[in-house]
């Protein structure tokens, strides 16, 4: 079943995931002139790109950024209402969910997901990786490789979660090898340097290190692990009738940066290298790795939500059972499949992937 099927078929059951009816009267530009929306990032990573995009300029609000070391301490802010939106893994939300000593419903859930973006789409190259540093002599990846090595990952995000299912995947306990707990930027330059063995994450952050010798040893579709990442907002400011407004036009101008993002290679590329300072090769496959599949909140979301948290609870990471389903807000669910269909998105994704890298 193709995805536009997939939606297709998923968006009636999306009706029975927790949601808030769509907001009463729209605020006016006035109203809309006071918010201004502060937008998590992990590391700096999103600003230079959604800048560079054009697609936020013009808005009827003011945008700021924030940025934290990593995703957990990003969806932390996020859930006291510090920052009001951001766009990272979904798991980072579940692990919140799992920490919180009082059960989550529909109602007092701190943050809600309004869209969800796969990296594992059809056809896509591979973006969660294994890598291997060129000090390891680690060829490929197995139980015996695995074991005893120093393995880095960063807290929360979906390079934790691939740790995790790494180790499931291969059969090897934490305990048998070397876990290190870094920021992003950290298991970069520890890859690069070769006082760690091996890195999950995000193959768009290891240039140099691959430049250096290190390969790529596995990947998210080969351990099985649905990687699905998500935008976020807090709950409060979601349901306040001004601020929920402003963030409804972001959220929709969010879907437009993706697709800005598939069809402008160069100018895409041109904001990894003068606002992320990467190099020019780094930039291409940085480019051609973090293409998405943007889908609207629905019953699939769901599912692959309870299926990394079953993953998380069988590694020992969750210990209870809660019911995902309330992090999911399907208010904007329409309006986003109906701009996705509007502006081509999932034709104009593919058509980017044939393409290959850049021109």
């Amino acid at each position: 079943m193709t995805p536009s099927l997939r939606l297709l078929a998923t968006l009636a059951a999306a009706l029975a995931i927790h949601a808030t009816p769509a907001l009463a009267a729209e605020p006016d530009a006035k109203a809309l002139a006071s918010v201004t929306l502060n937008i998590g990032q992990n590391n700096g990573e999103l600003e230079p790109l959604w800048r560079a995009s054009g697609v936020f300029d013009g808005a009827p609000y003011k945008v700021q950024y924030s940025s934290f070391n990593n995703a957990l301490d990003n969806y932390t802010a996020l859930a006291a209402g510090n920052i009001d939106v951001s766009s990272s893994a979904i798991n980072t939300a579940l692990q919140l969910q799992q920490a919180a000593p009082v059960a989550w419903t529909a109602q007092t859930a701190p943050l809600k997901v309004l869209s969800t973006r796969l990296s594992d789409f059809e056809n896509s190259p591979d973006r969660f990786v294994i890598l291997a540093s060129s000090k390891s002599g680690i060829k490929e990846l197995n139980a015996a490789t695995l074991r005893g090595k120093k393995f880095a990952y960063s807290p929360g995000a979906n390079n934790y979660l691939l740790f995790l299912a790494t180790l499931n995947h291969y059969g090897v306990k934490p305990e048998e090898l070397t876990p290190v707990e870094l920021d992003t930027t950290a298991n970069s330059l520890a890859l690069l340097n070769g006082s760690v063995d091996l890195v999950s994450g995000s193959i768009d952050l290891y240039g140099a290190a691959l430049e250096d010798g290190a390969r790529v040893v596995s990947n998210s579709k080969r351990v099985k692990l649905p990687v699905i990442s998500g935008l976020l907002a807090n709950t409060r400011a979601l349901n306040d009738r001004i601020k929920g407004a402003a963030i409804k036009d972001f959220a929709l101008r969010y879907v437009r940066f993706e697709n800005w993002f598939s069809t402008h290679p160069e100018e895409a590329q041109a904001a990894f290298i003068n606002g992320r300072h990467f190099k020019k090769a780094q930039a291409a496959a940085a480019w051609k790795a973090s293409r998405v599949l943007v889908m609207p909140v629905g019953a699939d979301s769901v599912k692959d939500a309870e299926t990394v948290s079953a993953l998380l609870r069988s590694a020992g990471a969750f210990k209870k059972t809660v019911d995902v389903s309330v992090l999911f807000d399907t208010r904007f669910s329409a309006d986003t499949q109906k701009l996705l269909k509007d502006i081509a998105f999932e034709s104009n994704l593919q058509r980017s992937v044939k393409a290959g890298t850049a021109p």
